[in-house]
């Protein structure tokens, strides 16, 4: 195991036993130790511990895991980790590139006091850019089609304003950063698309109804934000 500084400056750790490690830029402990084959099953809802590890010292962590496709969710609860008061309680998002679950995307984390963390960590694994960046080649891509017009009618009808958080601007005349989010992914395959289908969602609150492989509803949005202490709109 070779400790080496990311390009930031931030502290990671290179392993050759295949282990995945998260490197945390603050908390007492600095890194989450994850087995080889720690990711490598679907499974819903199972308690598994892991390493964690500070300089030389080293602890234990309990999550309840929950692994789906392409995401990995952890969740931490006080009960199974009274041994460590430093352990937060909250949850921990893994999105890897695909079901392979060996290339990771992106790393979250939500604390027990409702503070969403996006791109909270690094790992030792390759991330997306590092596998892309410089590289080129031929890729086969599968274009989902998108009723741009609806959406178009969507945001119109919202006034081009967030519904979970009441965000709106218009960055120039007649443009906005606004984003039109479908409640059930388009992803899940052809079907016709209605209005009352979709949100119209700034691009945060956008990324925050995407923390869980099922979209968040609007009202599980708008508790995020409550618990944050950020602003709610209305209605």
């Amino acid at each position: 195991m070779v400790l080496f500084l990311k390009d930031s400056g931030q502290m990671a750790i290179e392993s050759n036993n295949g282990e995945l490690i998260i490197s945390w830029p603050h908390g007492r402990y600095d890194n989450d130790h994850f087995p080889k084959g720690f990711f490598s099953e679907e499974v819903k809802d199972f308690k598994r511990s892991h390493d964690t590890s500070a300089g030389k010292k080293r602890g234990k962590a309990t999550c309840i895991l929950t692994i789906k496709g392409n995401v990995a969710t952890l969740r931490y609860p006080k009960v199974l980790n009274a041994h460590d008061p430093d352990i937060d309680d909250g949850e921990l998002t893994i999105c890897f590139k695909d079901k392979s679950r060996n290339v990771v995307s992106r790393i979250d984390f939500l604390d027990s006091k409702g503070n969403f963390q996006e791109n909270a960590a690094r790992s030792n694994w390759p991330d997306i850019g590092e596998v892309l960046e410089g590289r080129r080649s031929l890729t086969e891509v599968q274009y989902i089609s998108r009723n741009a017009t609806l959406m178009r009618q969507k945001k119109a009808e919202d006034n081009y304003r967030c519904e979970a958080c009441g965000y709106c601007v218009e960055f120039k005349k007649g443009q906005f950063i606004i984003d039109c989010h479908h409640k059930d992914p388009v992803a899940m395959g052809e079907r016709e698309t209605v209005m009352s289908d979709l949100h119209t969602l700034c691009p945060n609150c956008h990324r925050i109804a995407h923390t869980s492989e099922k979209p968040l509803s609007l009202a599980k949005i708008k508790a995020v934000l409550r618990k944050a202490g950020l602003p709610v709109a209305k209605g």
